[in-house]
């Protein structure tokens, strides 16, 4: 059954794994562009702009992303 309210203590243990950040902001940042975007929308009603708003988020996304993946490929230990 569903809670409304939090549970106290955690019911999951704990991985150990090390929370990757910039992961987790990246795979987040899309929905937030089109959040934006549509707010861009809603306040304006000018849906040119919100498409610059849109295209210039998703443009920073995946520049973004791919930084992302140059740096983790740079960290990987090599064999």
């Amino acid at each position: 059954m569903p809670r409304f309210l939090p549970a106290p203590r955690p019911r999951v243990a704990a991985s150990g794994r090390v929370a990757q950040w910039g992961q987790a902001f990246t795979g987040e940042s899309f929905i937030w562009i089109f959040g934006i975007a549509e707010l861009v929308l809603a306040l304006t009603l000018n849906t040119r702009l919100s498409l610059i708003v849109f295209a210039l988020g998703f443009a920073a996304h995946f520049l973004v992303l791919g930084r992302l993946r140059k740096h983790a490929a740079e960290a990987a230990p090599k064999t």
